[in-house]
């Protein structure tokens, strides 16, 4: 038995069902000009980096709504205003201390303003950060910082280097300044654009930590002409890293958590794919997945794009190229029983059986499959006082099969929001919501 590439069958040169970020460039695979929708986050965004020196924009929503693909197509556009941008996002979760997060700033920046002109590595001001990250020449690299009590940060790619304590005692803090000042001299240069992502990583501890580093930064690094930050995240890691802390969201932007996209602009986005990966513009193309397929899954994941597309991709392993018809777009009745039996076999690989147990503990207590519960209404059920009962759906939702819910909250007593909780597309399929189409 060979290898074979069941798309090509569809008239496709790979499957459309790729949960891969687009980028932008001529050699991408997934160009950037496969974008769909977000016309009024776009325009936001796009209309207050031209309006003001510095901005700091945050980009919020639920996993697998969209937010690192909005990104790429913001810095896409911006770029033909002459803004620059790194290719690759600033992690916050490994930076300790303001210093720590200033120096993969400098970094991003750096990797930018040399992809743009290579003759600006020979510039005074980036001679010394490539002094303090310990690099000889190249756009990209690593940088390991050995801080006593802290353990090391990590950035970039390329050649390892090691850079001791000592090294910040060239102070990131000026030479970010310097390299803001630079920005804002250069000719053709508009700034550029620091893309700070994976806040939803952090655990709760660090996420405290990390409202601390971007606090301390506020005045002496987000505020610097000729750099505009997109912060990215999910609805909860942005509240308790960026809300949370008046300081911060004074000075932040925030359109909104980003609306699921409709099934219209799903198939919109399908249609793009196909019309990008068919392979003979004179023979037929065969859409892999019906309307009425497309509804409902769509319908089952809410909204949450990469985990529609990612049950669509598991679905087409077992039904295209299969059968009497081998080009026939998936149907209802098919990628029910299908769905139902690969997110099944996922459950129980990936949960132990007092996790599925409490899976299935939710969908009763919430009344089905589509219901929703507060940790305080799970105690008895669980088992567990309430401080375990969070702490074991936090884990759930960790996992992928529980979310907090965006749309309703409740309020106890003293008028706080109670989070809810409810079960993913993930969960719902395991649990047999598909079955029988």
């Amino acid at each position: 038995m060979g290898v074979t590439n069941i798309w090509h069958v569809m008239n496709l040169s790979s499957s459309p069902f790729f949960q891969d970020p687009l980028a932008p460039g001529e050699k991408a695979y997934h160009p950037i000009s496969l974008f769909v929708g977000r016309e009024d986050d776009l325009r936001y965004v796009l209309d207050g980096i031209g309006s003001d020196r510095h901005t700091r924009h945050v980009i919020q929503g639920r996993p697998g709504v969209g937010k690192t693909t909005l990104v790429q197509f913001i810095k896409a556009s911006a770029a033909e205003d002459g803004y620059l941008a790194d290719a690759d996002a600033v992690e916050v979760t490994s930076a300790a201390t303001a210093d720590q997060l200033r120096m993969k700033i400098l970094i991003s920046a750096y990797n930018a303003l040399v992809a743009h002109n290579p003759a600006l590595a020979n510039h005074p001001q980036m001679q010394e950060i490539r002094q303090l990250l310990g690099v000889g020449r190249g756009r990209s690299f690593n940088v390991s910082l050995g801080l006593p009590g802290i353990g090391s940060a990590g950035a970039g790619s390329g050649v390892q280097q090691q850079t001791g304590p000592g090294a910040l005692e060239v102070k990131p803090e000026r030479l970010l300044r310097e390299l803001s000042d630079l920005v804002v001299d250069l000719e053709g240069i508009a700034g550029i654009i620091i893309h700070l992502n994976n806040l939803e990583n952090l655990a709760d501890a660090q996420q405290r930590e990390a409202a601390r580093v971007l606090r301390d930064l506020r005045d002496t690094g987000l505020r610097y002409p000729g750099l505009h930050y997109l912060i990215v995240g999910t609805d909860e890691a942005i509240q308790a890293v960026i809300t949370a802390e008046e300081r911060l969201r004074s000075i932040m932007s925030n359109p909104g958590s980003l609306r699921p996209l409709r099934l219209d602009e799903v198939e919109e986005v399908l249609e793009r794919r196909y019309q990008h990966l068919r392979i003979f513009d004179d023979q037929p193309l065969h859409r892999p997945v019906s309307p009425e397929g497309l509804h409902l899954v769509h319908s089952v994941f809410r909204g949450n794009l990469r985990g529609l597309l990612q049950a669509l991709d598991e679905a087409s392993r077992h039904l295209i190229g299969r059968g009497d018809d081998p080009a026939a777009a998936m149907k209802p009745e098919e990628l029910g029983p299908v769905l139902t039996s690969i997110y099944q076999r996922k459950l129980e690989t990936e949960l132990d059986a007092e996790q599925q147990a409490r899976i299935r503990l939710i969908a009763e207590h919430g009344g089905g499959l589509d219901g929703r519960v507060t940790a305080k209404q799970m105690e008895e059920p669980f088992g567990l006082k309430y401080t375990a009962t969070n702490n074991a759906l936090s884990d759930l939702v960790r996992k992928g099969y529980v979310e907090e819910d965006p749309e309703t909250a409740q309020s106890t007593g003293g008028g706080r929001p109670s989070r809810q909780f409810r079960l993913t597309g993930t969960g719902r399929m395991a649990l047999g919501e598909l079955r029988g189409g």
